[in-house]
């Protein structure tokens, strides 16, 4: 009890009756006006439990593919629990680890935390730009690291700053160097923060930012007193990762600098309601229609099917599930019918393929011969914009051959 703060405020009604307010807070909480917060209709909000979206150790040395790219001229390094965006001291050099899930501003906050390691001593103008946070990069460099996001930077003057970018403006809201702090009447319109000075954390340190779509919190080493506090922000993104990146500047004397992450998550708080979700990549939810429907079928629900149907007679024939530009395409089955002749339509090869080609024998008949098979799970092509092709030996004595495939692209 000694860490909650009542503080009850007496409200004087028009009339002799008196209303009271009474506020549950902790005692470094107030001056941010942190407070429990009390429903409309009279009940105290009870928040469920923190629910991870994706939560990374590190562990081994290469970074998971389902959640993350790994990017820049000097791509980051993994291993053993630690990722190395460290640079050189060479001019244009850059570094980025962004990702692969995308999250979207909620009534809750989204919160991401890392345990990032920076060198002992604060360093004067390294020309080196760190980030870390729930940014949204469209195009990254030294000049333009972060679109939209708040975060935490390492800026070319060396300072350690808490900051938020609005489409591609940055706005300081903590900094080892308060000249930096953007003033009040610099803020877009209708957004107030509220700073402080930081000191400079050398070594790891765990570094949080709790963002919602009209409220963020940075937080340094806790989650009970933040370093700055922003309202009003309306950051202009419907979705955002989580990215470490770094760049050295174009030209001028650059400083070697350290930037390393041990782990890493993002959670959300806006979760109450019972979701169905992967075991291992929270951030993979399954999704209803339109109509409320949850699919289950051969396709995912943002696939678009595909056939790819061709008939012949005594030449090869060749089914085609076409490539398309930026996505991938998968085959869910096939089917091969020959008439006429006792020649082999096999060997059946199917072509394209994640890993390698599969091949099936087949002898024609006089009355005929069919041959079916599906994939479960359906089998994605060797890459993106592939197209996957289902082809029969060519048979002189046949007098018909139907190759029909279908899949589904993504």
């Amino acid at each position: 009890m000694k860490r909650l703060l009542l503080a009850a405020t007496a409200l004087a009604s028009l009339g002799a009756a008196h209303a009271q307010t009474v506020s549950i807070s902790g005692p470094a909480q107030v001056p941010y006006g942190i407070a429990a917060w009390m429903r409309p209709y009279g009940t105290l909000q009870i928040s469920p439990e923190i629910i991870a979206q994706l939560a990374d150790p590190f562990p081994g040395s290469s970074f998971d593919a389902n959640k993350w790219t790994a990017g820049g001229g000097t791509a980051p390094t993994v291993s053993s629990g630690q990722v190395v965006l460290s640079l050189g001291t060479s001019n244009s050099l850059t570094s980025t680890l962004v990702s692969v899930p995308t999250f979207a501003p909620t009534y809750g906050f989204t919160v991401f935390g890392a345990v990032v390691g920076l060198e002992s001593a604060q360093l004067t103008n390294p020309l080196a730009y760190r980030t870390w946070g729930l940014e949204q990069v469209n195009s990254f460099a030294y000049a333009t690291p972060v679109t939209n996001g708040p975060a935490f930077e390492v800026d070319s003057t060396g300072a350690l700053n808490a900051v938020f970018w609005a489409v591609g403006t940055r706005y300081v809201v903590a900094s080892t160097n308060p000249s930096l702090i953007t003033a009040q009447g610099s803020l877009p319109s209708g957004v107030s923060s509220t700073t402080s000075t930081l000191t400079w954390k050398g070594g790891p340190h765990t570094y949080l930012v709790m963002w919602r779509a009209d409220e963020i919190f940075w937080f340094v080493d806790n989650l009970q007193v933040p370093v700055a506090t922003l309202l009003n922000a309306h950051i202009n993104t419907a979705s955002i990762t989580a990215s470490f990146t770094n760049a050295t500047t174009t030209s001028g004397t650059v400083l070697a600098t350290t930037f390393t992450v041990n782990e890493t998550g993002v959670s959300d708080t806006a979760n109450p309601i019972t979701q169905i979700s992967d075991g291992t990549y929270a951030f993979r939810k399954a999704k209803v229609d339109t109509y409320g429907n949850l699919p289950v079928g051969p396709y995912p629900l943002s696939a678009t099917p595909v056939t790819g149907n061709a008939t012949g007679s005594t030449g090869s024939v060749v089914g085609t599930l076409a490539a398309a530009s930026s996505k991938t395409t998968y085959i869910c089955g096939f089917d091969v019918s020959a008439i006429g002749g006792t020649a082999a339509v096999g060997p059946i090869t199917v072509a394209g393929l994640t890993g390698s080609s599969m091949v099936y024998q087949l002898s024609s008949l006089a009355a005929g011969v069919t041959f079916s098979h599906t994939f479960t799970p359906c089998i994605p092509a060797s890459a993106v914009n592939t197209a996957i092709t289902v082809t029969t030996t060519a048979d002189g004595t046949a007098t018909a051959v139907d190759v029909n495939s279908w899949g589904f692209q993504q």
